[in-house]
């Protein structure tokens, strides 16, 4: 979470406020089964950052990175210095970039390169089924971007808040970008809504049933 925290920042500091419209945290495409520590659409690129801390492995990194590849204009490992040298190996290999962490700071050894999204995963791997089926569903880069900013709109407005009143960035506030947590949002707006819906038919019902009694009251001989 430390590392989240601090590359969240390292990406407000260098990319600029402006360019940062979206994080997500702990994010799955669709039908994928590669998880992005956090994924963030930076500019015109959807960027994956996998993190890898100290008490981490890198034996399952060249597979991740592999997938991530195929689903992401960019693909950014933030690791902790240990894993340096392996890092720089598979990195430059694979064409992404890479940011060492040394006592809190984030060094830049690899830029990412920027790429295009494969066919078959922004066809059939991206978008779930129900948005295939759509007539007016384009299976493009941009309706993608665009797709995503829909759909965490909520993780969107937390970015904002934090754009607006410059606080520190806190492990509470990345874990509410999780998609769980929009899901969850979005129930609770439902539940509430339901609820004073409810209110207000009782209110109705006893006000209509008070008014039929006085009525008879006053019908009475």
């Amino acid at each position: 979470m430390n590392i989240k925290i601090l590359f969240t920042e390292w990406m407000f500091k260098n990319y600029g406020l402006e360019r940062v419209h979206l994080i997500v945290n702990e994010f799955a495409a669709n039908n994928s089964s590669v998880r992005a520590d956090l994924m963030a659409i930076v500019g015109d690129d959807i960027v994956a950052i996998e993190i890898k801390s100290e008490n981490d492995k890198l034996s399952r990194l060249e597979k991740q990175v592999s997938h991530l590849k195929l689903l992401y204009n960019r693909v950014e490992i933030v690791a902790a210095e240990k894993h340096t040298d392996r890092s720089i190996e598979l990195c430059k290999k694979e064409g992404v970039g890479l940011h060492i962490i040394k006592d809190s700071q984030i060094k830049t050894l690899l830029r990412g390169r920027s790429r295009r999204i494969d066919t078959h995963a922004l066809n059939y791997t991206l978008f779930p089924q129900k948005i295939r089926k759509l007539t007016e569903f384009h299976p493009t880069e941009l309706y993608y971007k665009s797709f995503l900013m829909r759909k965490y709109e909520a993780a969107r407005h937390e970015l904002d808040i934090l754009r607006a009143d410059s606080s520190a960035i806190s492990g509470s506030f990345i874990r509410r970008l999780n998609p769980n947590f929009v899901r969850s949002k979005q129930r609770d707006i439902k539940r509430k809504n339901y609820i004073e819906d409810l209110i207000k038919s009782i209110e109705k019902l006893q006000s209509t049933q008070s008014s039929s009694s006085s009525s008879a009251e006053i019908s009475s001989p």
